[in-house]
């Protein structure tokens, strides 16, 4: 896998039309760096399971680290990242390997 590049919008499947429509933002959180470590868990044929939990709870820390307990925009964030796991959990592999 190339190195991280800023640039790059690594969350959603490469080379797909889908990827136009999913936000490497959840709630103004950028999400890029935890969606090129999980693509990278991949590659590196790191169990599916645990690369998606690693996901999930990247994405966890951050919203808390990035928006305060008392702003309602991170309950909704949180909300948010447990959507982005669970599509990422059923549709993930199967995208990453092209299938």
């Amino acid at each position: 896998m190339e190195p991280y590049d800023h640039n790059e919008d690594y969350c959603g499947p490469a080379g797909k039309s889908i990827s136009k429509c999913i936000s490497r933002y959840i709630c103004g959180v950028d999400m890029n760096r935890i969606c090129y470590n999980h693509d990278r868990d991949y590659e590196d044929q790191v169990d599916k399971e645990e690369a998606d939990k690693k996901f999930l709870h990247s994405m966890y820390e951050k919203i808390h680290a990035e928006i305060p307990w008392y702003l309602p925009k991170r309950y909704i964030a949180l909300t948010r990242a447990l959507k982005r796991y669970h599509i990422v959990k059923w549709f993930g592999q199967g995208c990453y390997n092209g299938t």
